[in-house]
């Protein structure tokens, strides 16, 4: 897993992610859904197999490798004076293709994106996000071809794509899937939202801060009023039917016998609205927005770091900022180092 941040001002987007990547296999603890005889023992088939049965639902994600130094970030068009197109992307999900990862894809992308004098093929985010969501289709089809693996154990692939298009005012931002085969705009010139923040991967903690819980808590929660109301409802009936036998009465005509209807989930998430961290996003002074950027990275690393289990984000964070002047760069990215020169001071 890993922690994806886009932050979308008036005068730049701004890009946050760890470094950490990891694998995870599915689990089963095969004794809970082993079936047993009438004694007790678990049954084998003819070949002296164990039999067990289970929903997919029943299988867990575990985790079982996990590696640093991971390039989550990556530009997909690099603008031109000519063209001032600048698109990046960070990426959550799945981390290899075809044992490529995706800042290799990307880099193989890119290339595609110039033309005959290197200038951009397209010239909105829009295109770009759509072909970069073609490109990696491509990618991902022939990747589960040789894995064979069938689609409800496919994993998804997710990106926080964004920029300026030539000519943009304002900067844009996409989020791309790739199973789903969608492009979905989040902030747009042209669209309802023009400023504001986004996330992918794990964000329980980022959710928590800025909306005072998280989605896992609200789909949990809406499960339970709404099976709350229900079971009430049906007891309040059985109530009224065990008293009526026990009078040998007959209940009246013209009694209203409705339960108030159970709250909606649009009436509790205006309560939920209430608690949401009220922040000017299109006014953030850019080095603050990059220190928040960075911050939240940072809440959900912490967040790993301490709690039990293998940590799935952490590492080193990345920062990218894409403006309209100066495109797509990354802030105080470390270069590759050699210090083992061995035991000799030889030039």
């Amino acid at each position: 897993m890993t922690i994806n941040v886009g932050l979308v001002t008036s005068e730049a987007l701004i890009l946050g992610c760890d470094s950490i990547a990891s694998s995870s296999r599915p689990y089963l603890n095969p004794l809970r859904f082993a079936k047993r005889a009438a004694d007790g023992s678990l049954e084998l088939d003819a070949e002296g197999r164990y039999v067990a049965t289970f929903k997919y639902e029943d299988l867990d994600q575990v985790v079982a490798n996990a590696w640093g130094g991971v390039q989550k970030m990556f530009p997909l068009c690099d603008g031109t004076k000519q063209n001032e197109t600048h698109v990046a992307a960070v990426t959550a999900g799945l981390a290899k293709l075809q044992e490529r990862t995706m800042s290799s894809l990307a880099a193989e992308f890119r290339k595609t994106m110039q033309g005959p004098k290197k200038r951009p093929k397209h010239t909105t985010v829009k295109d770009v996000a759509d072909a970069f969501l073609a490109y990696m289709r491509q990618k991902y089809g022939a990747h589960y071809v040789e894995t064979g693996d069938p689609v409800e154990f496919q994993e998804e692939i997710e990106f926080l794509v964004g920029g300026y298009g030539n000519g943009d005012s304002f900067p844009s931002l996409y989020r791309v899937r790739v199973k789903e085969n969608n492009s979905e705009p989040l902030y747009a010139e042209n669209f309802k939202d023009k400023s504001g923040l986004a996330w992918a991967g794990q964000a329980d903690s980022v959710q928590r801060l800025l909306r005072g819980c998280d989605t896992p808590l609200i789909a949990e929660l809406f499960t339970v009023i709404e099976e709350t109301h229900k079971s009430m409802g049906e007891e309040a009936v059985r109530i009224l039917n065990d008293a009526l036998t026990a009078l040998q009465a007959v209940l009246p005509g013209g009694i209203n016998t409705e339960l108030p209807s159970c709250p909606t989930r649009e009436a509790i998430g205006k309560i939920l609205r209430r608690y949401v961290l009220d922040i000017d996003y299109p006014n953030l002074p850019l080095q603050d927005a990059v220190e928040f950027v960075s911050f939240l990275v940072r809440l959900q690393a912490a967040k790993a770091k301490y709690a039990l289990g293998v940590p799935t984000v952490g590492g080193r964070i990345h920062i990218g900022v894409v403006t309209r002047t100066e495109g797509f760069r990354m802030l105080n990215e470390p270069e590759l180092m050699h210090k083992d020169t061995g035991f000799t001071h030889d030039l």
